[in-house]
């Protein structure tokens, strides 16, 4: 419902009266007349704001401020984004780790061009070349203005690192070989992965996304047959695709399940499964107030259904909720929080994160250096 409908729905359930016909129009429209009804106050601020002629900043955004701030009410995760298609599109692309780790974001401009409409200075993007305001016309050979909603994902998809970006920088045309490479020294990798000293495999997950199970298999899992045990430190990992969790743990869980729970009705559940490969070494998971959502899934899995499992650092951060989309007939989407889940037998930890076996606080600055006492209380442990 836009702001005219509401404010126009308004002012009819004020000022009508009585007459003929009310009482079809009302059974007709009363589930409007209700939801209108509580925004009267907006109703009389908007006319406010037109008497004393005051112009809005952002008119163009009214209605996805409007939306958002009536959203915000239900919980932080609920969400309003314009146009279901490109502007989705965009928002998924500037999350993942191919743009946001290499230092910008994207956006469309009036004119539906595609544009860098933020660049980090001391980022890959702008080492390489890319500058706040550039206009991509040409991802590789895709040209963006027949098709931009399918080829903006080729900023993140594909096999090689390295892009061809064809950019209009003002009325000058440049063209940029753009290396989106793991192994810059400032992109941060989603998974890494090193034998240390007496054979413990050391594994460090920053992130869940639809490469993670594939990273794990080229990276970790050829050191596991000669690893005595392993160390997955998902201290600040705030999540992801919990799907890629759950995959990462099933090579170390046996037959597990984690399940849905739709505050509509209904559920839906994810298994792990029993495999010969499963790997049997002891695992200690390295766990902060940061560690959240997939994270959470992972280490719940692990525990339960893993061999050897213990859980060292500080209380997780507790997200059991789980967000969907839904697609509005008037444009745009809305992402919402559909239910809370569940892993094996454990109760939904939402609000309360995952109890350490061990707890050792530290502060997180000390994450990586020679004080880093979480990861040397996981060396003890395995001997």
């Amino acid at each position: 419902m836009d702001i005219k409908r509401i404010v126009l729905l308004s002012v009819f359930c004020v000022g009508i009266g009585a007459g003929a016909g009310i009482g079809g129009m009302w059974l007709r429209y009363k589930d409007d007349i209700k939801f209108a009804d509580k925004f009267r106050t907006l109703a009389e601020a908007d006319k406010v704001m037109a008497e004393i002629k005051l112009e809005m900043n952002q008119p163009h955004k009214m209605e996805e401020l409007l939306l958002n701030g009536y959203l915000s009410a239900y919980d932080k995760y609920t969400r309003f984004y314009p146009d279901d298609t490109l502007s989705n599109r965009v928002r998924i692309t500037n999350g993942m780790p191919r743009v946001a780790g290499c230092g910008y974001r994207v956006d469309v401009n009036e004119n539906g061009q595609l544009y860098i409409s933020a660049i980090e200075e001391d980022g890959i993007a702008y080492e390489q070349g890319l500058r706040e305001g550039d206009i991509i016309l040409k991802i590789g050979e895709s040209d963006l203005s027949e098709n931009l909603v399918d080829h903006v994902k080729e900023l993140y998809k594909g096999e090689d690192a390295k892009i061809s970006l064809e950019i209009l920088r003002g009325r000058e045309d440049v063209h940029i070989d753009f290396v989106r490479n793991y192994s810059m020294d400032n992109y941060e990798e989603g998974l890494t992965a090193e034998m240390l000293d007496d054979n413990i495999l050391y594994i460090n997950i920053r992130f869940f996304d639809m490469a993670t199970d594939a990273d794990f298999g080229g990276k970790a899992a050829p050191l596991l047959p000669d690893a005595r045990g392993v160390i997955i430190d998902l201290r600040g990992n705030g999540g992801g695709d919990g799907n890629a969790a759950v995959a990462v743990a099933d090579r170390f869980a046996g037959a597990g399940s984690m399940t849905k729970y739709y505050y509509k009705g209904g559920e839906k559940s994810l298994y792990t499964v029993d495999s010969d490969d499963d790997a049997k070494v002891p695992v200690i998971i390295l766990v902060n107030d940061e560690t959240a959502s997939a994270s959470e899934i992972m280490t719940a899995f692990l525990k339960q259904y893993a061999n050897d499992v213990t859980i060292v650092g500080t209380n997780t951060f507790g997200k059991g909720i789980f967000q969907e989309e839904e697609y509005l007939k008037s444009g745009g989407t809305v992402y919402y929080t559909a239910g809370y889940l569940t892993v094996g037998d454990w109760e939904c930890y939402q609000d309360k994160g995952i109890i350490p076996d061990v707890e050792v606080p530290m502060e997180k600055s000390l994450i990586g250096t020679d004080k880093d006492v979480q990861m040397q209380k996981a060396l003890e442990i395995l001997g």
